[in-house]
């Protein structure tokens, strides 16, 4: 782990502010974001940190029964961000795409029921169980947001999936759940939401969860682990040329200096020894906050990191350690997502 450290360092004394991040930060109450990915972790708490400044949040997830070393289902994660809704605390709505037929004037019912899910009264957080390898599945679930919200603002690109090998270890099922979610699942996700953000958003932005491009020459970040490094740039690549392709879109990517304290940190990559050494999942959801209130005009086309981001809006981001007790520069830096 020392090794590691070394390898990937952490200065943060090099963080610089951004002061365009903060200039032309915009109210985003009642503009409505979709996040691939929302159930748990950084997506989860994106969630929270827009809502909690009156945005509508959409979640997409694919997790319906509870996990042992999962948190939160769908719905128990929908029934959690409604809690931060100002002054608001109301029943969850989940959608179940394959059983959905939104096809009679944007009351959306359950097609083997026929139970009527919602009418008038418009919940502000909503869950939708699709996975992103399906695209039939993320468009039915585009369709679902759209008839309970009226129109999607932004998106967030944070559904991914971690498996860690060399070249010669690197399973085949391994290969494909990492192609299928972090690769074609983004790109499906991105195919079936940048059409209407790109026509109809009054604040038209995409953050995706990956690395900066600088980190393309750190040959620790390929070596050990290619594939997963192959394929969360791929997600770099996405926003940084969707953004030639939708000029009204802002296009940004959001990472994390330091390792973040998730559930492939906490089954994946040394357990409690590695969360104590790691930050707080709020530091990404507010930082990913502070990106999406900007002006989609004055704030686009970069690859930020979350304490520089946070840092901007003069943020303490001292009080995102796990431990108190352990100082910044002892932290882990970041290596995987």
């Amino acid at each position: 782990m020392k090794n590691l450290k070394q390898a990937y360092g952490f200065v943060l004394k090099n963080i610089k502010k951004n002061t365009k991040l903060i200039e032309s930060s915009k109210c985003i109450k009642g503009k409505t974001f979709v996040i691939a990915g929302g159930t748990r972790g950084i997506g989860f708490h994106i969630g929270k940190s827009l809502v909690e400044k009156g945005a509508n949040v959409a979640i997409l997830g694919k997790t319906k029964e509870p996990h042992p070393k999962l948190e939160n289902t769908i719905d128990s994660a929908v029934e959690k961000l409604l809690s931060y809704v100002p002054s608001i605390n109301r029943p969850s709505t989940r959608y179940e795409t394959s059983n959905l037929n939104t096809s009679t004037e944007g009351i959306v019912y359950h097609t083997a029921t026929k139970e009527l899910l919602h009418h008038e009264s418009k919940k502000n957080v909503i869950g939708v169980i699709c996975d992103v390898r399906d695209k039939e599945s993320i468009d039915k679930g585009r369709n679902v947001i759209i008839n309970h919200f009226g129109n999607i603002d932004g998106l967030i690109i944070n559904a991914s999936a971690l498996c860690l090998n060399n070249t010669l270890k690197q399973t085949q099922k391994e290969i494909d759940l990492m192609n299928g979610v972090n690769i074609k699942g983004s790109f499906n996700v991105g195919q079936s939401y940048l059409e209407i953000i790109s026509r109809s958003s009054t604040h038209p932005h995409v953050l995706v969860i990956s690395p900066p491009l600088e980190m393309l020459y750190n040959n620790d970040w390929w070596i050990h682990h290619f594939y997963y490094s192959m394929s969360k740039f791929n997600m770099t690549l996405m926003a940084k040329f969707w953004n030639e392709e939708f000029p009204r879109v802002s296009f940004n990517t959001l990472w994390p200096r330091t390792t973040i304290d998730t559930a492939p940190v906490r089954n994946l990559l040394g357990g409690d020894d590695m969360v104590n050494i790691s930050r707080k999942p709020e530091i990404m959801g507010t930082a990913a906050s502070i990106i999406l209130s900007s002006d989609p005009k004055e704030v686009n086309g970069h690859n930020f990191i979350d304490d520089e981001v946070c840092v901007s809006a003069d943020i303490d981001v001292e009080q995102f350690r796990i431990n108190l007790e352990i100082k910044e520069k002892d932290l882990m830096p970041d290596f995987f997502c």
